[in-house]
């Protein structure tokens, strides 16, 4: 962000007034933000294959001291442990919206009962 704001002072002119600065930084924000979130999106999917799968290494010993590294992926998650933990999910956040919609209804009651 620093950097995005200097290069916009660069292109300030007097003259121009404030339009030029911010048409500046408007344009180096958007497409600096938009690289980002690309390379972001990149890597996260990447990141949650590589987290979904176990990955076991074994060195099994074969004859006259030769050992063989044996990688062993399998999924970690199943989908039925997936959707439990998506329904529970779901549950805590029905029971907080609720809850936080009978605390507005309060506030609103006792708000109202006293101003008559």
């Amino acid at each position: 962000m620093l950097m995005l704001m200097l290069r916009a002072k660069v292109e300030f002119d007097v003259t121009a007034g404030v339009t030029a600065i911010t048409t500046a930084t408007t344009a180096a924000t958007v497409s600096d933000t938009s690289r980002k979130q690309r390379q972001r999106r990149k890597s996260s999917v990447s990141e949650k294959k590589k987290s979904n799968l176990a990955v076991e290494t074994e060195t099994e010993s074969l004859k006259d001291g030769v050992e063989v590294v044996v990688k062993r992926e399998e999924k970690m998650k199943s989908m039925k442990e997936k959707k439990s933990r998506r329904r529970d999910s779901r549950m805590l956040n029905k029971r907080a919206s609720r809850r936080r919609r009978r605390r507005r209804r309060r506030r609103r009651r006792r708000s109202a009962s006293q101003t008559g």
